[in-house]
């Protein structure tokens, strides 16, 4: 008898934690399906000719950046620094070597601000 009951007591938590489950499985989708749909009725951002930078809602252009006007503030440059990751392999090294061609070529062009370059090889 003491087995018996035992047993039930096991099925029943067992019975319950999977309700628990289930209902949490549904309200999350639920959720989920509530969001999407409302995320899916906002209009998406129009790119005009006049203001290009609008276009993204969430990330928007530095101040810095938006303006136009010549002056030496807005033109210094700010110097990336570019490292590109290889293994040993053959293909590896080919494609470092076109990486480091293309750098060269691109890092004292206009508006360029291309730093240092560096490899990062892996065993």
């Amino acid at each position: 008898m003491l087995s018996f009951t035992l047993a039930m007591i096991i099925m029943l938590s067992f019975t319950l934690a999977m309700i628990i489950m289930l209902s949490f499985t549904l309200a999350m989708i639920t959720y989920n399906t509530i969001i999407s749909t409302q995320s899916l009725k906002q209009e998406l951002p129009v790119v005009s000719n006049s203001d290009v930078f609008s276009a993204d809602p969430v990330i928007e252009m530095p101040m810095d950046r938006k303006t136009t006007t010549s002056s030496s503030e807005n033109k210094k440059k700010r110097m990336f620094h570019t490292t590109v990751t290889a293994s040993e392999g053959v293909y590896s090294l080919w494609q470092c070597r076109i990486m480091y061609y293309w750098f060269k070529k691109f890092k004292n062009g206009p508006n360029s601000e291309m730093g240092g370059f560096a490899f990062w090889v892996s065993g």
